[in-house]
């Protein structure tokens, strides 16, 4: 097994899924920062805000619940609850986003 994926069973359906370890992104999640990095990222802010790239929905929401779970993407300005506002990095997202960069 590569050194940077655990196993987790899913318990629903016993199923092994791989993710990855630690602070590893997927490829998608890391594209998914670069382009918010960019200015092209809209969130609908809620618990599990949605994220739209250059006015189209994200066809993987998960990875978008994802990384605002882990702080590393946020609204640019405080919201309320359903309001669209632009999705802008967090300084923990600009961090991961050097060291992998680098």
């Amino acid at each position: 097994m590569h050194p940077l994926v655990t196993e987790t069973e899913s318990k629903a359906n016993g199923v092994l899924a791989m993710e990855p370890a630690g602070d590893e992104l997927s490829h998608r999640e890391r594209a998914l920062l670069r382009a918010i990095g960019e200015g092209r990222g809209e969130l609908i802010y809620g618990c599990e805000p949605d994220l739209a790239i250059d006015g189209y929905w994200c066809g993987d929401q998960s990875a978008a619940h994802h990384l605002a779970q882990r702080g590393l993407i946020a609204p640019a300005q405080p919201t309320s609850v359903g309001s669209r506002v632009a999705a802008v990095l967090t300084a923990a997202g600009i961090a991961l986003l050097s060291v992998r960069a680098g």
